[in-house]
């Protein structure tokens, strides 16, 4: 047996200053740790969103920076593969944009507290880094397409925990806006004669927003159906269908449905990424779809089943009309924006408050579009980047789709689809949804780090992803579908017929 050398013991210490979170390489103690980062992926967010549930004057955020900024440190010294830095510094641009008008809201008092709001933008931050660490590093190829699925399940995860924290009788301590949502009764439930009251969730600060997430989650798990073990899809599932039933979402779940149902049987996904240049004129369309359907289903869709007017989209059009002479001109304002929740800064907020005068803060109340959300917050210059950064990431996306037969990229695209989608009647994603947001954040981040096709790789002299240790992984554990047996297949020169 070869005795230990000054120079390796060296080269140890070397690698322990190089390394210091990982003293022995290959250890239990880092495959135990590169699991409990892709678990930290996975419940990322439902645990940014636990100091809506303590309140934001605990220690609950400082704790939960400190456990990604852990996952952060345990993956930087590790080899990092080449991502795609066009797409890094868009996302980067686009939350340091976000940051910023979290930090001018604080200052304007529209927010909950400056330091609050730092806090948001770091968490943001670090959710980026995350999602782009856990990808760039990973090991081996199992390893990296489970990551891939914990980003993908990440909202399933979300609703179930909003599921589990219902059950326990949990409510949120930080909610400023109850709404008029969980004063009106839950009307897909009512069909199957079940009558309760929309749900307002722990972890959530909006009931349509739960139901966003919740639809995401049920869309990127329609599409893993037959890639996922039925131990981890079913919960999430369950979850996910009473998080959309009892918030009463009926858009996010139509849209969840169809989104699902076309990324499964589609083969062509490359046209999903021109969706994203309907952003900026979400209000203009949903206007002219709620004119065609008011004749058609308007006695279903209306929320009180009467057959009321479903043109005015529950009165977001009024709201529209509201706000729009403070965006048709540009300015300063209009092009840098008045910060988080700026349409309380700037006073538009005013001009469609008699439409909750019978709640707490009627003009706490957001525009109900991601298009003029965006405006009031970041400005002409934010939607432009937030577009961008959309068309990128769908880009990105489409390409891995293409280019490897796992349907991991069919369901991160579905779910960001049904993410940015839901900005037609929502505000969100933006700083006003936290959970949104950050759903998105984590799938541009995992995005950035998918390696580009193989083809790109021949041609650079790279070595693609799908070159990393296969780990002795199973097709159903990666993701992705196993192989087809051919129909027929020519027979070997010794093979004999009957």
């Amino acid at each position: 047996m070869t005795q230990p050398s000054y120079r390796d013991g060296v080269q140890r210490l070397r690698r322990l200053a190089a390394d210091p979170t990982r003293p022995v390489r290959g250890s239990w103690v880092d495959d135990l740790g590169d699991r409990l980062i892709t678990l930290v992926v996975a419940s990322s967010i439902a645990l940014i969103q636990i100091p809506v549930l303590v309140g934001h004057q605990s220690i609950a955020r400082p704790a939960v920076l400190a456990i990604l900024m852990m996952c952060i440190a345990w993956g930087l010294p590790r080899h990092k593969r080449l991502a795609d830095r066009g797409l890094l510094w868009l996302v980067a641009a686009f939350s340091l944009l976000v940051g910023v008008a979290l930090v001018r809201g604080g200052q304007a008092q529209a927010y909950a507290s400056l330091s609050h709001a730092l806090a948001q933008a770091l968490t943001y931050g670090a959710v980026i880094a995350l999602a782009v660490l856990a990808l760039s590093t990973s090991r081996t190829e199992r390893e990296r397409r489970q990551r891939m699925i914990a980003v993908a399940l990440a909202p399933a995860v979300y609703a179930l925990a909003n599921m589990v924290a219902h059950f326990l009788d949990l409510h949120a301590a930080t909610v400023q806006v109850e709404g008029i949502a969980t004063l009106q009764p839950a009307s897909l439930l009512e069909t199957l004669h079940i009558y309760v009251s929309r749900v307002q969730f722990p972890l959530s600060t909006g009931v349509n927003n739960t139901g966003i997430m919740a639809a995401a989650g049920l869309t990127a798990c329609l599409v893993l159906w037959r890639s996922l073990p039925r131990a981890l899809a079913g919960p999430c599932v369950i979850g996910c269908l009473y998080c959309l039933l009892l918030s009463d979402t009926r858009v996010p779940l139509l849209m969840a449905l169809l989104t699902a149902l076309y990324f499964n049987w589609s083969r062509r996904t490359s046209g999903v990424r021109w969706i994203v240049l309907l952003l900026p004129v979400l209000p203009l369309v949903m206007i002219g779809a709620a004119e065609l359907l008011n004749g058609l289903l308007g006695a279903h869709l209306t929320r009180s089943g009467g057959g009321g007017d479903f043109s005015s989209l529950g009165d977001r059009t009024y709201i529209w009309q509201a706000v729009w002479p403070y965006l048709d001109h540009v300015g300063f304002q209009q092009l840098l924006g008045w910060g988080t929740n700026g349409n309380v800064t700037s006073g538009a907020s005013l001009h469609y408050a008699y439409l909750f005068s019978s709640l707490p803060n009627p003009t706490l109340y957001s525009t109900h579009n991601l298009a003029t959300q965006t405006i009031f917050e970041t400005g002409y210059v934010g939607l432009t980047l937030l577009v961008i950064l959309a068309w990128a990431t769908a880009t990105r996306l489409t390409q891995a789709v293409a280019g490897s037969t796992s349907r991991l990229p069919r369901a991160l695209m579905a779910s960001l689809t049904v993410l940015l989608l839901s900005g037609a009647t929502e505000a969100a994603p933006t700083s006003g949804s936290n959970d949104i947001l950050a759903a998105v954040f984590l799938i541009c981040g995992i995005a950035a780090a998918l390696e580009p096709a193989v083809s790109r790789h021949a041609q650079r002299g790279r070595t693609p992803a799908a070159a990393l240790p296969a780990d002795h992984s199973t097709p159903r554990d990666l993701g992705s579908r196993p192989p087809r047996r051919p129909v027929w297949a020519p027979p070997t020169s010794g093979s004999t017929r009957g």
